[in-house]
């Protein structure tokens, strides 16, 4: 699932617990780092806050590298796709390895 947008992921597999993560943009734990908010319509938003990063669809697939499990991001919603809590993860070595998404 490396750089892609997983949508109602709250709602798979027992991932509920993450809800308050996603919406607080934080780790899931040892499984996943916050990078990222992710931007849904980057020709329209305009940064009020220096501090906050963002990234866009174009930008989870460059900067994720195949079969690379240091750098396998993914864009994860609670519910819709950029209309739900969620932001943008890199994914930890063990998550890659032992997940079976």
């Amino acid at each position: 699932s490396c750089g892609k947008v997983i949508e109602n992921w709250s709602g798979k597999g027992g991932h509920s617990i993450y809800s308050d993560n996603l919406r607080d943009g934080t780790n899931l734990g040892g499984r996943a780092k916050f990078i990222a908010r992710f931007d849904c319509n980057p020709s329209t938003t305009k940064a009020t806050d220096p501090g906050l990063v963002s990234w866009t669809f174009a930008d989870l697939s460059t900067k994720t590298i195949s079969g690379s499990h240091s750098d396998c991001f993914i864009a994860l919603f609670g519910g819709e796709r950029c209309k739900s809590d969620g932001g943008v993860y890199r994914v930890s070595s063990s998550w890659y390895t032992g997940h079976f998404g």
